[in-house]
Parts: C-alpha cells; structure tokens; sequence
C-alpha cells in the first residue's frame, strides 16, 4: 500500500509537471488524432495544438485489395539496453506456452546507434530463433 500510495504521488507530481510545462509551449504539433485529444486534455492549450500526420502517402495502401491478415505483434524502437526486449522475448514465450498458440509472430523492428546496440540487437534475434 505504501508503495501504491508512492507511485501515485510520483505520476501525480510528474503529471502536474508535465502539464505546467506544456502549457508554456508557443506551438504544439501531435500526429494523432488521440495524441492531439491527450494533450488538450492535459495542457489546456487548444488553440495552440495541432494534429500533423506524418508526411507520407498512404493513398497507395488503398489499393491493396484485402490484404490477408497475419497475427502479428510488432514492436518498433531503438535496441537499447532500456528498451529491454529481450523482456518482451520473455513474455511472448510465456504467452505462447500458456496458450498454444502457434499463429502469432512477434516482430522487433529498430535501429542501433553503436557497436555495443548492435551485438545487443544480434543477441536478441538469437534469443528469439
């Protein structure tokens, strides 16, 4: 309960942070229609919000004519000791071996900034093989 009691005085703190922070901003740019609700939400600032989709074209994606659909879990970020994928290798076994499933795949899609990132990035395709 303490600990409880501790970390919801942490988010609170930092949310209260957060917001007086953000509400100092000149302009703010989000690229989702949710981002954008979060953030007027949370700094109070709407006419200086704006959604920005990012800059690429989707139109060719419309073309696609019913793509057949896979059970694919993707996750997207920089292989960093931080990000700690292997973690997530851990729980997508856990997942699979607590309910058979066999049809999904996890996917890590990320980049390397070094030497050390990189030979982490490899030990990690090699957990997962």
């Amino acid at each position: 309960a303490v600990v409880s009691t501790q970390s919801t005085g942490y988010y609170r703190a930092f949310a209260a942070l957060y917001s007086w922070m953000g509400r100092r901003a000149r302009l703010v740019f989000v690229n989702s229609s949710w981002t954008q609700g979060h953030i007027k939400e949370l700094w109070a600032i709407p006419e200086r919000t704006f959604l920005l989709y990012p800059p690429c074209n989707t139109t060719s994606f419309l073309k696609i004519d019913n793509p057949k659909r896979s059970n694919r879990i993707v996750s997207v970020s920089q292989f960093r000791p931080e990000k700690n994928q292997s973690l997530q290798l851990d729980a997508f076994k856990c997942f699979i071996d607590r309910t058979g499933r066999k049809d999904v795949k996890l996917t890590l899609v990320g980049g390397v900034r070094n030497e050390g990132d990189k030979q982490r990035m490899e030990r990690i395709f090699g957990m997962g093989e």
